[in-house]
């Protein structure tokens, strides 16, 4: 229990103080972590707060009706994708996301974890703690750069606008914004740091690990078009973890269940639960929002993953709050096996190599398939199996916090996807390559601390 309470205070502290938290206690009564346990229960703190890739912006889901409780300027962004001039919401909620109180936590633990002297004795204590902390620096910044920033392309990235990089553990700090390759610079450099701290495996499943480095790796390389570095961290992390379930096996998944899925079923690789910006995310609450009915329709019938993800609601379908055995309908960043199987396939695919490419996808939907049913996928050539995989890409991996950023870097490319939304009787569109798909800053940083608006 006391360690309970010292993470509140230590977190309230943090995330709310004026000044620097570490310079001084402000109660005599309370303390800094001084010992390597406070320090991790410090760290775990920053895991637990923030957000995934921007799931409302997307084409994931829909809202027939909105709500009273659906906030008047959620209901704006949801038909615009920005924020009127002046916001309710842009004047007076929390200007720091939750990924900024998630990496100044990091800051923090990283701070305290300098003062203690690694021995032999503590070293896979204390590199854990490290590398889970430069770990989550790096998958915070990746989702900030997915959700306020351009896709990455080489060559603009030099001069296209990044997010501030801070490193210290008080947000006051007034900083510019980096450019875009200065920040995946910092996420690449910040994953590797933490790739070298940390084990393969843990004795608890739950701990950040190495294997979660290999697919942080993944994801950071395919969201910048490095498709031959994607290939290289996907191979290795299915390497050591390549198990899938049997969808036709209800002990594995039980179809029909208000859980189907199990806690930390054989593909879980991490879940992170969402941040403070629950009354504004629609997907997060989720008594609003269905499934977007182009994307059910797109299942054949013998798929089971619509029946094993989805849940009739009246005339429409819902996600399970459940869903992938998070437990809990806040999860919204969800690492797990397949997507890596996908990963893999599409690298392939870009490389030329059409049977490879192939084999991953139909490994992996044989096991989604009802038994006997699914027949396995053939093209003619390499650029019809990529579009093949980027359209099993969208059925197998709903509301993991990584569409936005798929449609983004898939725009670059030329496949033309627009978001189109249709709210009483009157059609909403994000055109390709709109402006608008990198979210806005919040007010208070603009006018504050002088952060650069993105241009809209």
């Amino acid at each position: 229990m006391k360690y309970y309470l010292l993470l509140i205070m230590i977190c309230c502290s943090l995330l709310g103080a004026c000044n620097k938290f570490l310079d001084k206690n402000p109660d005599p009564t309370q303390r800094v972590p001084t010992t390597l346990e406070e320090i991790g229960l410090l760290s775990n703190a920053a895991r637990n707060n923030t957000e995934a890739s921007y799931h409302q912006g997307a084409d994931e889901y829909f809202i027939p009706v909105f709500k009273t409780t659906f906030r008047a300027e959620a209901q704006y962004f949801y038909k615009h994708w920005n924020y009127e001039v002046v916001s309710p919401w842009a004047l007076t909620a929390e200007p720091v996301t939750p990924n900024y109180k998630s990496i100044q936590t990091a800051n923090a633990s990283l701070e305290l974890l300098g003062k203690i002297k690694q021995t032999e004795a503590n070293r896979i204590e204390y590199n854990k703690i490290k590398g889970k902390c430069h770990y989550l620096r790096a998958s915070n910044y990746m989702f900030l750069a997915w959700t306020y920033c351009k896709a990455y392309q080489a060559a603009t990235a030099a001069k296209d606008l990044g997010m501030p990089i801070d490193e210290d553990s008080y947000f006051g700090n007034k900083l510019k914004r980096s450019t875009l390759k200065e920040l995946y610079d910092y996420i690449l450099k910040e994953a590797h740091i933490a790739y070298r701290a940390l084990e393969i495996r843990y004795p608890l499943r739950d701990e950040i690990n190495r294997i979660n480095v290999m697919g942080l790796l993944a994801r950071v390389h395919l969201s910048m078009g490095a498709y031959d570095s994607a290939m290289v961290y996907s191979n290795e992390l299915l390497s050591h973890e390549s198990g899938l379930m049997n969808y036709n096996d209800p002990g594995e998944v039980n179809i029909g269940s208000a859980t189907p899925f199990k806690n930390f079923n054989k593909e879980m690789l991490e879940i992170i639960l969402s941040g403070s910006r629950g009354f504004f995310d629609p997907v997060i609450t989720g008594n609003v929002c269905y499934i977007d009915t182009n994307l059910i329709a797109s299942y054949a019938p013998d798929d089971l993953r619509p029946k094993a993800h989805f849940k009739k609601a009246g005339e429409y379908y819902q996600h399970y709050s459940s869903i992938y055995g998070s437990g809990n309908p806040v999860a919204n960043n969800i690492m797990m096996v397949d997507e890596f199987y996908l990963v893999r396939a599409e690298c392939y695919a870009r490389k030329g190599e059409k049977e490879k490419a192939l084999k991953d996808l139909n490994d992996l939907l044989v096991t989604r398939f009802a038994a006997g049913k699914f027949v396995p996928y053939t093209t003619a050539t390499a650029a019809e199996a990529l579009d093949l995989i980027l359209e099993e890409r969208k059925k197998s991996l709903v509301f993991r916090g990584l569409r936005w950023i798929d449609i983004k870097r898939q725009n670059l490319e030329g496949r033309n996807i627009a978001v189109v939304r249709k709210v009483d009787g009157v059609t909403y569109v994000l055109p390709p390559n709109d402006p608008r798909f990198s979210c806005p800053l919040h007010s208070v940083l603009v006018g504050e601390y002088d952060y650069e608006q993105n241009p809209y």
